[in-house]
C-alpha cells in the first residue's frame, strides 16, 4: 500500500511554503505593476528578500518562472482538451473557459518584454500553438465555427480578456 507523496517536514517544508508565497505574490504583484520591485513581492510574499534571492537570482529569473508555469497550465489544458471525449466545440469552449480562469495570458500581456525567454520557453511557446491550432482546427472542421473565424482572432480576443480593465476617466462626466 503506497503513502503517497512523500510530505516534506522541517526546512524543506518552510522552503516549499516559501516558494508557492513567493510565487503567487509575483503573480499579483506583477500583474498589478510589472514595474514594480522585487522587494514588493517578499513583502507581499511575508519572506526576507534573502530567501527570495536564494531561490530566484534576479527579478527577470522570477518573471521566467512565473511565465513557464503559466505555459504549463496552458499545455495542460490544451492536451486535457485534445484527449477529452468531448465533441469538438465542447472540448474547445471548456478550454477557453479553464484559460481565461486561470489568466495565463494575463501575465504574457504585462510582462511582455520585461525578460528573455529562454530556449525552453520558446519550444513550448511552439508546441503550445501547435496544439492549441490543432484543437482550433477541430472545431473548424466539426461545422461549427463561422467560416470567417480565425485562430488569430481567438488569440485576441484572448489576450483582450486578459488585459487590466481602463483606470476610469476621474475627469469626465457620463
Amino acid at each position: 500500500m503506497s503513502a503517497g507523496p512523500a510530505r516534506l517536514r522541517g526546512r524543506q517544508a518552510q522552503a516549499a511554503h516559501n516558494d508557492e508565497a513567493i510565487l503567487q505574490a509575483a503573480r499579483e504583484v506583477f500583474l498589478d505593476d510589472p514595474g514594480a520591485p522585487i522587494a514588493a513581492v517578499a513583502e507581499r510574499a511575508g519572506v526576507g528578500i534573502g530567501a527570495l534571492y536564494h531561490r530566484y537570482a534576479s527579478k527577470e529569473d522570477l518573471l521566467r518562472t512565473l511565465c513557464r508555469n503559466g505555459q504549463e497550465i496552458y499545455l495542460a489544458e490544451i492536451k486535457r482538451a485534445l484527449a477529452s471525449d468531448a465533441g469538438p466545440w465542447d472540448a474547445y469552449t471548456d478550454f477557453l473557459h479553464r484559460i481565461v480562469a486561470a489568466n495565463t495570458h494575463g501575465l504574457t500581456i504585462r510582462l511582455a518584454g520585461m525578460f528573455a525567454p529562454s530556449e525552453e520557453q520558446m519550444a513550448l511557446a511552439e508546441q503550445m500553438q501547435a496544439l492549441a491550432i490543432e484543437m482550433f482546427e477541430r472545431v473548424r472542421g466539426s461545422g461549427l465555427l463561422r467560416d470567417d473565424v480565425t485562430f488569430l482572432d481567438v488569440e485576441f480576443m484572448l489576450e483582450f480578456l486578459a488585459m487590466p480593465p481602463a483606470a476610469p476617466n476621474s475627469g469626465s462626466a457620463i
